[in-house]
């Protein structure tokens, strides 16, 4: 398991980079060949519905793929095969009302991870369907950290994030 805990408690990823999937994405100078890499990672080996925040249940879907691999930068190519991990620890969601084809709201979580010897925090989107289901949409809004982070005191801004709207602490994904 690559959780770790940081000097203030915090749970962050440990980024493996000696897999076999990074060995193939570090071997191909061709970013569109990363990304379909990390498709296929994706599509045959991370599928399927992942625990977050101890009692909500997030899945990974061909759509799940699609987002998190169209325009995707290295940054995000080196954390997909820690997908499992990443969505476990998600913690303090955001979740807001969204106008979108499939998702009646989002929810957004902080995450943390080490990726060679530097700290990044980042935002998990999920998508929650009308029937209260979440899928994994994207990772972004990626921050490198000068040093292991504190995310309950630091957090990442949602797109057009307001006070009133800022939840901190555990809310369920429910609508």
């Amino acid at each position: 398991m690559s959780i770790k805990i940081d000097s203030t408690g915090n749970r962050y990823v440990d980024v493996d980079l000696t897999t076999d999937i990074h060995r193939m994405l570090q071997a191909t100078a061709s970013v569109n060949e990363r990304r379909k890499i990390a498709y296929g990672y994706i599509m045959n080996n991370l599928r399927g519905r992942y625990s977050i925040d101890g009692n909500q249940e997030i899945f990974v879907t061909k759509r799940s793929a699609d987002k998190l691999t169209n325009a995707a930068p290295d940054i995000r190519l080196n954390v997909i095969p820690e997908l499992a991990d990443i969505i476990r620890i998600g913690k303090h969601p955001i979740i807001k009302d969204a106008e979108h084809s499939l998702f009646v709201k989002f929810a957004y979580y902080d995450i943390c991870f080490k990726l060679g010897s530097d700290y990044y925090t980042a935002t998990m989107n999920v998508g929650i369907r009308e029937n209260g289901e979440g899928v994994l949409y994207q990772i972004n809004r990626f921050k490198n950290e000068a040093a292991p982070f504190n995310v309950g005191e630091v957090r990442n801004p949602t797109p057009e994030e307001d006070t009133a709207s800022k939840n901190i602490g555990h809310v369920p994904i429910t609508i």
